[in-house]
């Protein structure tokens, strides 16, 4: 909601280390990224990518043109694929 952004800092005091926290994964991530989301900049799924240095593995799908709430119909047939590939690729290295 751009209008009302400037409101932000007044209500929202949610404190999100993500970048932080996002160094100690060990596990296999899925980061599935809108080009366009409005709510979590393109940017910022790129610093938490570049922080994820101690994962097993990174799958990044990156949509063009995909917002907040439609990347998944944006991605259309690719983002069901792209997810079982992400859990057949994690199990496979389960075994």
């Amino acid at each position: 909601m751009p209008a009302i952004s400037f409101l932000k800092s007044l209500v929202l005091r949610n404190y999100w280390p993500s970048l932080t926290r996002i160094s100690l994964i060990t596990a296999p991530i899925l980061m599935i990224a809108g080009t366009s989301d409005e709510l979590i900049p393109h940017s910022h799924m790129q610093a938490l990518r570049a922080a994820a240095k101690a994962a097993r593995f990174i799958d990044w799908f990156e949509v063009q043109g995909g917002e907040h709430n439609t990347t998944w119909q944006t991605a259309g047939e690719t983002y069901p694929l792209r997810i079982l590939q992400f859990i057949e690729r994690t199990a496979a290295g389960s075994r």
